[in-house]
């Protein structure tokens, strides 16, 4: 019973921490977008050709690849940081 108590303080412990870390993360890319946005009087707007794509059936171990294809429909420029897989 001790060790599960001491796995869940462990764990909460790393979420708050991995949480303190992120907010000044988060609200420096709010600060860098809003002042993108008052240099060039206007706002960026991402616009997706398609949004999602469907393989269909596949072979297993098969490499499979897709393009999503953007543009910035705004007048501000378009940063696009820290891409992952979703």
């Amino acid at each position: 019973m001790r060790i599960k108590k001491t796995l869940v303080k462990i764990v909460v412990l790393n979420l708050l921490m991995f949480l303190l870390a992120a907010v000044p993360a988060s609200l420096q890319a709010q600060t860098e977008a809003q002042s993108l946005d008052n240099e060039s009087g206007g706002a960026p707007s991402v616009v997706f050709k398609t949004r999602e794509h469907d393989f269909g059936t596949v072979q297993p171990h098969a490499p499979l690849t897709h393009s999503f294809v953007f543009s910035n429909a705004g007048s501000a420029a378009l940063l696009i940081k820290n891409v992952k897989a979703g």
